[in-house]
């Protein structure tokens, strides 16, 4: 199909593979890889017949079925860093409260000084 000029997107899609889930990263390096392990191979309307129902049968379900596993995996980590950023947030805070709690020890620290200094005078 590619050898007839077809475009690598309609021939996934042909098969019943929307080019948009696949991306097109994905598309190129399999049509490489086509076309590199069949190069010189002549294919008949049968043969091709064949690859056609292999690529769009159980391989193309067992490839939905690993989408949805992934978006599974996704929608988990997706969760985990929420987890983690609220986490982050939490010791930020805290951070910023041992700031204060420092800043205003330093000044109270600077007002005894002052005053101890001002009694020597």
């Amino acid at each position: 199909m590619s050898r007839r000029g077809e475009r690598p997107s309609d021939i996934f899609r042909g098969v019943g593979l929307d080019p948009g889930i696949l991306g097109t990263k994905r598309i190129e390096r399999c049509m490489n890889r086509w076309r590199t392990e069949y190069a010189g191979t002549e294919f008949g309307p049968h043969e091709v017949d064949g690859l056609l129902g292999h690529a769009g049968g159980s391989d193309a379900e067992g490839l939905l079925e690993s989408l949805d596993r992934m978006n599974d995996q996704l929608d988990c980590l997706a969760a985990c860093v929420n987890v983690v950023i609220a986490h982050t947030r939490d010791v930020i805070a805290g951070m910023d409260a041992t700031r204060n709690a420092m800043t205003a020890a330093k000044r109270q620290s600077a007002r005894l000084r002052d005053a101890i200094q001002a009694d020597r005078r």
